[in-house]
């Protein structure tokens, strides 16, 4: 039920954000879409680890509960300002996620090339 709701909801704020796209409320409504789902997400995560004390690592989930219910708060206080520094923290995690993926695949090749080094080169010949 609540993923229908959302999908309709979705859906009615999409129409809406196009429909009046030149005066900001496609911006706008972004933020406090974004905003709403930090909320729903929070909430879910710190009722989770309440709920279940045999959860792993439960310290955590109700710290990212309660730090995204704040951040979900924030966001809907100043949409327009949030966007932005969503913007801005997005862009820096792309940075570091693409880095380290930068990283990871040196790292990958390098070991692959010390497999093949042991095994030999694998060819469609030599392994079927």
């Amino acid at each position: 039920m609540l993923l229908f709701l959302s999908g309709a909801l979705s859906v009615a704020l999409g129409v809406y954000a196009f429909h009046d796209f030149n005066d900001g409320a496609a911006v706008w409504l972004l933020a406090t879409w974004i905003g709403v789902a930090f909320l729903f997400q929070g909430v879910a995560d710190t009722v989770l680890a309440i709920n279940h004390k045999e959860l792993p690592e439960r310290g955590w989930y109700t710290f990212a509960g309660v730090l995204n219910v704040l951040a979900g708060m924030v966001v809907i206080a100043w949409p327009i300002s949030s966007i932005v520094v969503l913007a801005i923290v997005a862009g820096a995690w792309l940075a570091v996620i693409g880095t380290t993926q930068i990283v990871w695949a040196i790292k990958a090749h390098k070991a692959g090339a010390k497999v093949a080094q042991f095994v030999g080169p694998m060819t469609p010949s030599t392994v079927g």
